[in-house]
């Protein structure tokens, strides 16, 4: 992702125009941040929801707890 991140924005400057351009670097990296942190959360749900359904059919807790 670095290669990928440095090969896209290498030469950017200091003048008025890249300040966009810096802007929408900034604005890649929060993305790309947030949506692998959440994607590392969102993965693991399929392995508790059989737990879960297990637990809900023992009758070892309700939905609504």
């Amino acid at each position: 992702m670095a290669f990928l991140i440095g090969g896209v924005f290498y030469q950017i400057q200091d003048t008025q125009q890249d300040v966009s351009k810096k802007t929408a670097l900034l604005f890649f990296c929060c993305i790309n941040q947030g949506c692998s942190g959440a994607l590392s959360t969102v993965t693991s749900f399929p392995d508790d929801r059989v737990l879960s359904l297990h637990e809900r059919r023992c009758g070892a807790y309700k939905t609504s707890s």
